[in-house]
């Protein structure tokens, strides 16, 4: 299960998580051809895929209606670890298909605004 503005998402899904190291600009090469990171943030992605029941059709378009509107962020929580993360991401991504006359297979990908404390 997860969540987006509050709202419960309990359709069969998978659910894939990236912690995304930002580094700055400083980051590189040196001289001694070693690698130097300046790691300065952690962002989580999470790229879910659902397959939604069939009778639940309504949910899956109000699902996908929420992903698509033109909001400048969304609150998200998914499962983290034995609990869940709760952040504000933005929604870079949405597809699925239309196979024999059904919407099916909707990928979103969530990205957080703002770093891992």
């Amino acid at each position: 299960m997860f969540y987006i503005d509050g709202t419960g998402y309990s359709m069969p899904c998978d659910i894939k998580r990236e912690a995304k190291v930002r580094s700055s600009d400083i980051s590189g090469y040196l001289m001694d051809n070693s690698y130097h990171n300046d790691a300065i943030a952690v962002y989580m992605q999470y790229t879910v895929s659902l397959v939604v029941p069939k009778g639940m059709e309504s949910n899956y378009y109000d699902l996908y209606n929420k992903l698509a509107s033109a909001e400048n962020s969304h609150t998200f929580i998914f499962p983290y670890n034995n609990s869940y993360i709760q952040f504000d991401g933005l929604v870079s991504s949405i597809s699925d298909e239309l196979y024999f006359g059904r919407w099916r297979k909707i990928q979103f990908v969530a990205t957080a605004t703002t770093p891992n404390p």
